[in-house]
């Protein structure tokens, strides 16, 4: 092999293997820290939720990984359609509802009492109704139990239900800023409770 050839050879090979190695010292300095102090990270927050899920709101089921929600379609307080990403950059406490659920009549005013307590541009009681058809119902409801903070949202086609694979009603989901899902409670609870305010407040802090 002539020695041009081999040089050229001896070179591009020291320049992989320098860059290489660069690679390497980069993936352990920087990228490997990085990776763990965010694993680490993810874990804090979740023991956080785990031991702030007690009292009230103790049946609360913290997720191991936030899931990114699922596309639902349905109406605004306009009657106009939207989706959940309409709610970026807000936490928000989806509530799944409807006006046959005899534990919803008790629970709504607790989430309304939240709502006045909590809300903001940083966060929002979002309660779907799933009555089927038509909305006027849960119209009426609200009017008749004296809900005065929240907004009526609905999805007629009850498609929300199955997306989230509800086992019965109410559902209450709590998601964070980036629209991630990160932890739900079926059953009904006392959200107005310093309970539920200390769980949904480290999800804003």
């Amino acid at each position: 092999m002539p020695q041009k050839s081999l040089t050229k050879i001896i070179i591009t090979l020291s320049f992989l293997l320098s860059a290489a190695l660069g690679g390497y010292l980069i993936y352990k300095t920087v990228l490997e820290p990085e990776m763990n102090a965010s694993n680490q990270q993810t874990s804090v927050d979740i023991a956080k939720r785990q031991a702030l899920a007690k009292g009230e709101v103790a049946a609360f089921i913290t997720h191991q990984k936030p899931a990114k929600l699922p596309h639902v379609d349905f109406l605004d307080p306009n009657q106009q359609k939207i989706t959940f990403d309409a709610f970026k950059g807000k936490v928000i406490l989806v509530n799944l509802w409807a006006t046959w659920c005899g534990p919803c009549r008790h629970e709504m005013p607790t989430l309304d009492d939240l709502q006045a307590k909590l809300g903001s541009d940083q966060f929002e009681v979002v309660t779907l109704n799933v009555d089927r058809k038509s909305s006027d119902g849960a119209v009426a409801f609200f009017s008749e139990i004296g809900i005065k903070n929240l907004k009526l949202y609905a999805d007629p086609t009850t498609k929300a239900m199955r997306s989230f694979h509800a086992r019965g009603l109410p559902l209450t989901l709590l998601v964070n800023k980036d629209g991630y899902e990160v932890g739900r409670l079926f059953g009904p609870a006392q959200w107005n409770s310093q309970d539920a305010i200390n769980l949904i407040k480290a999800e804003l802090n």
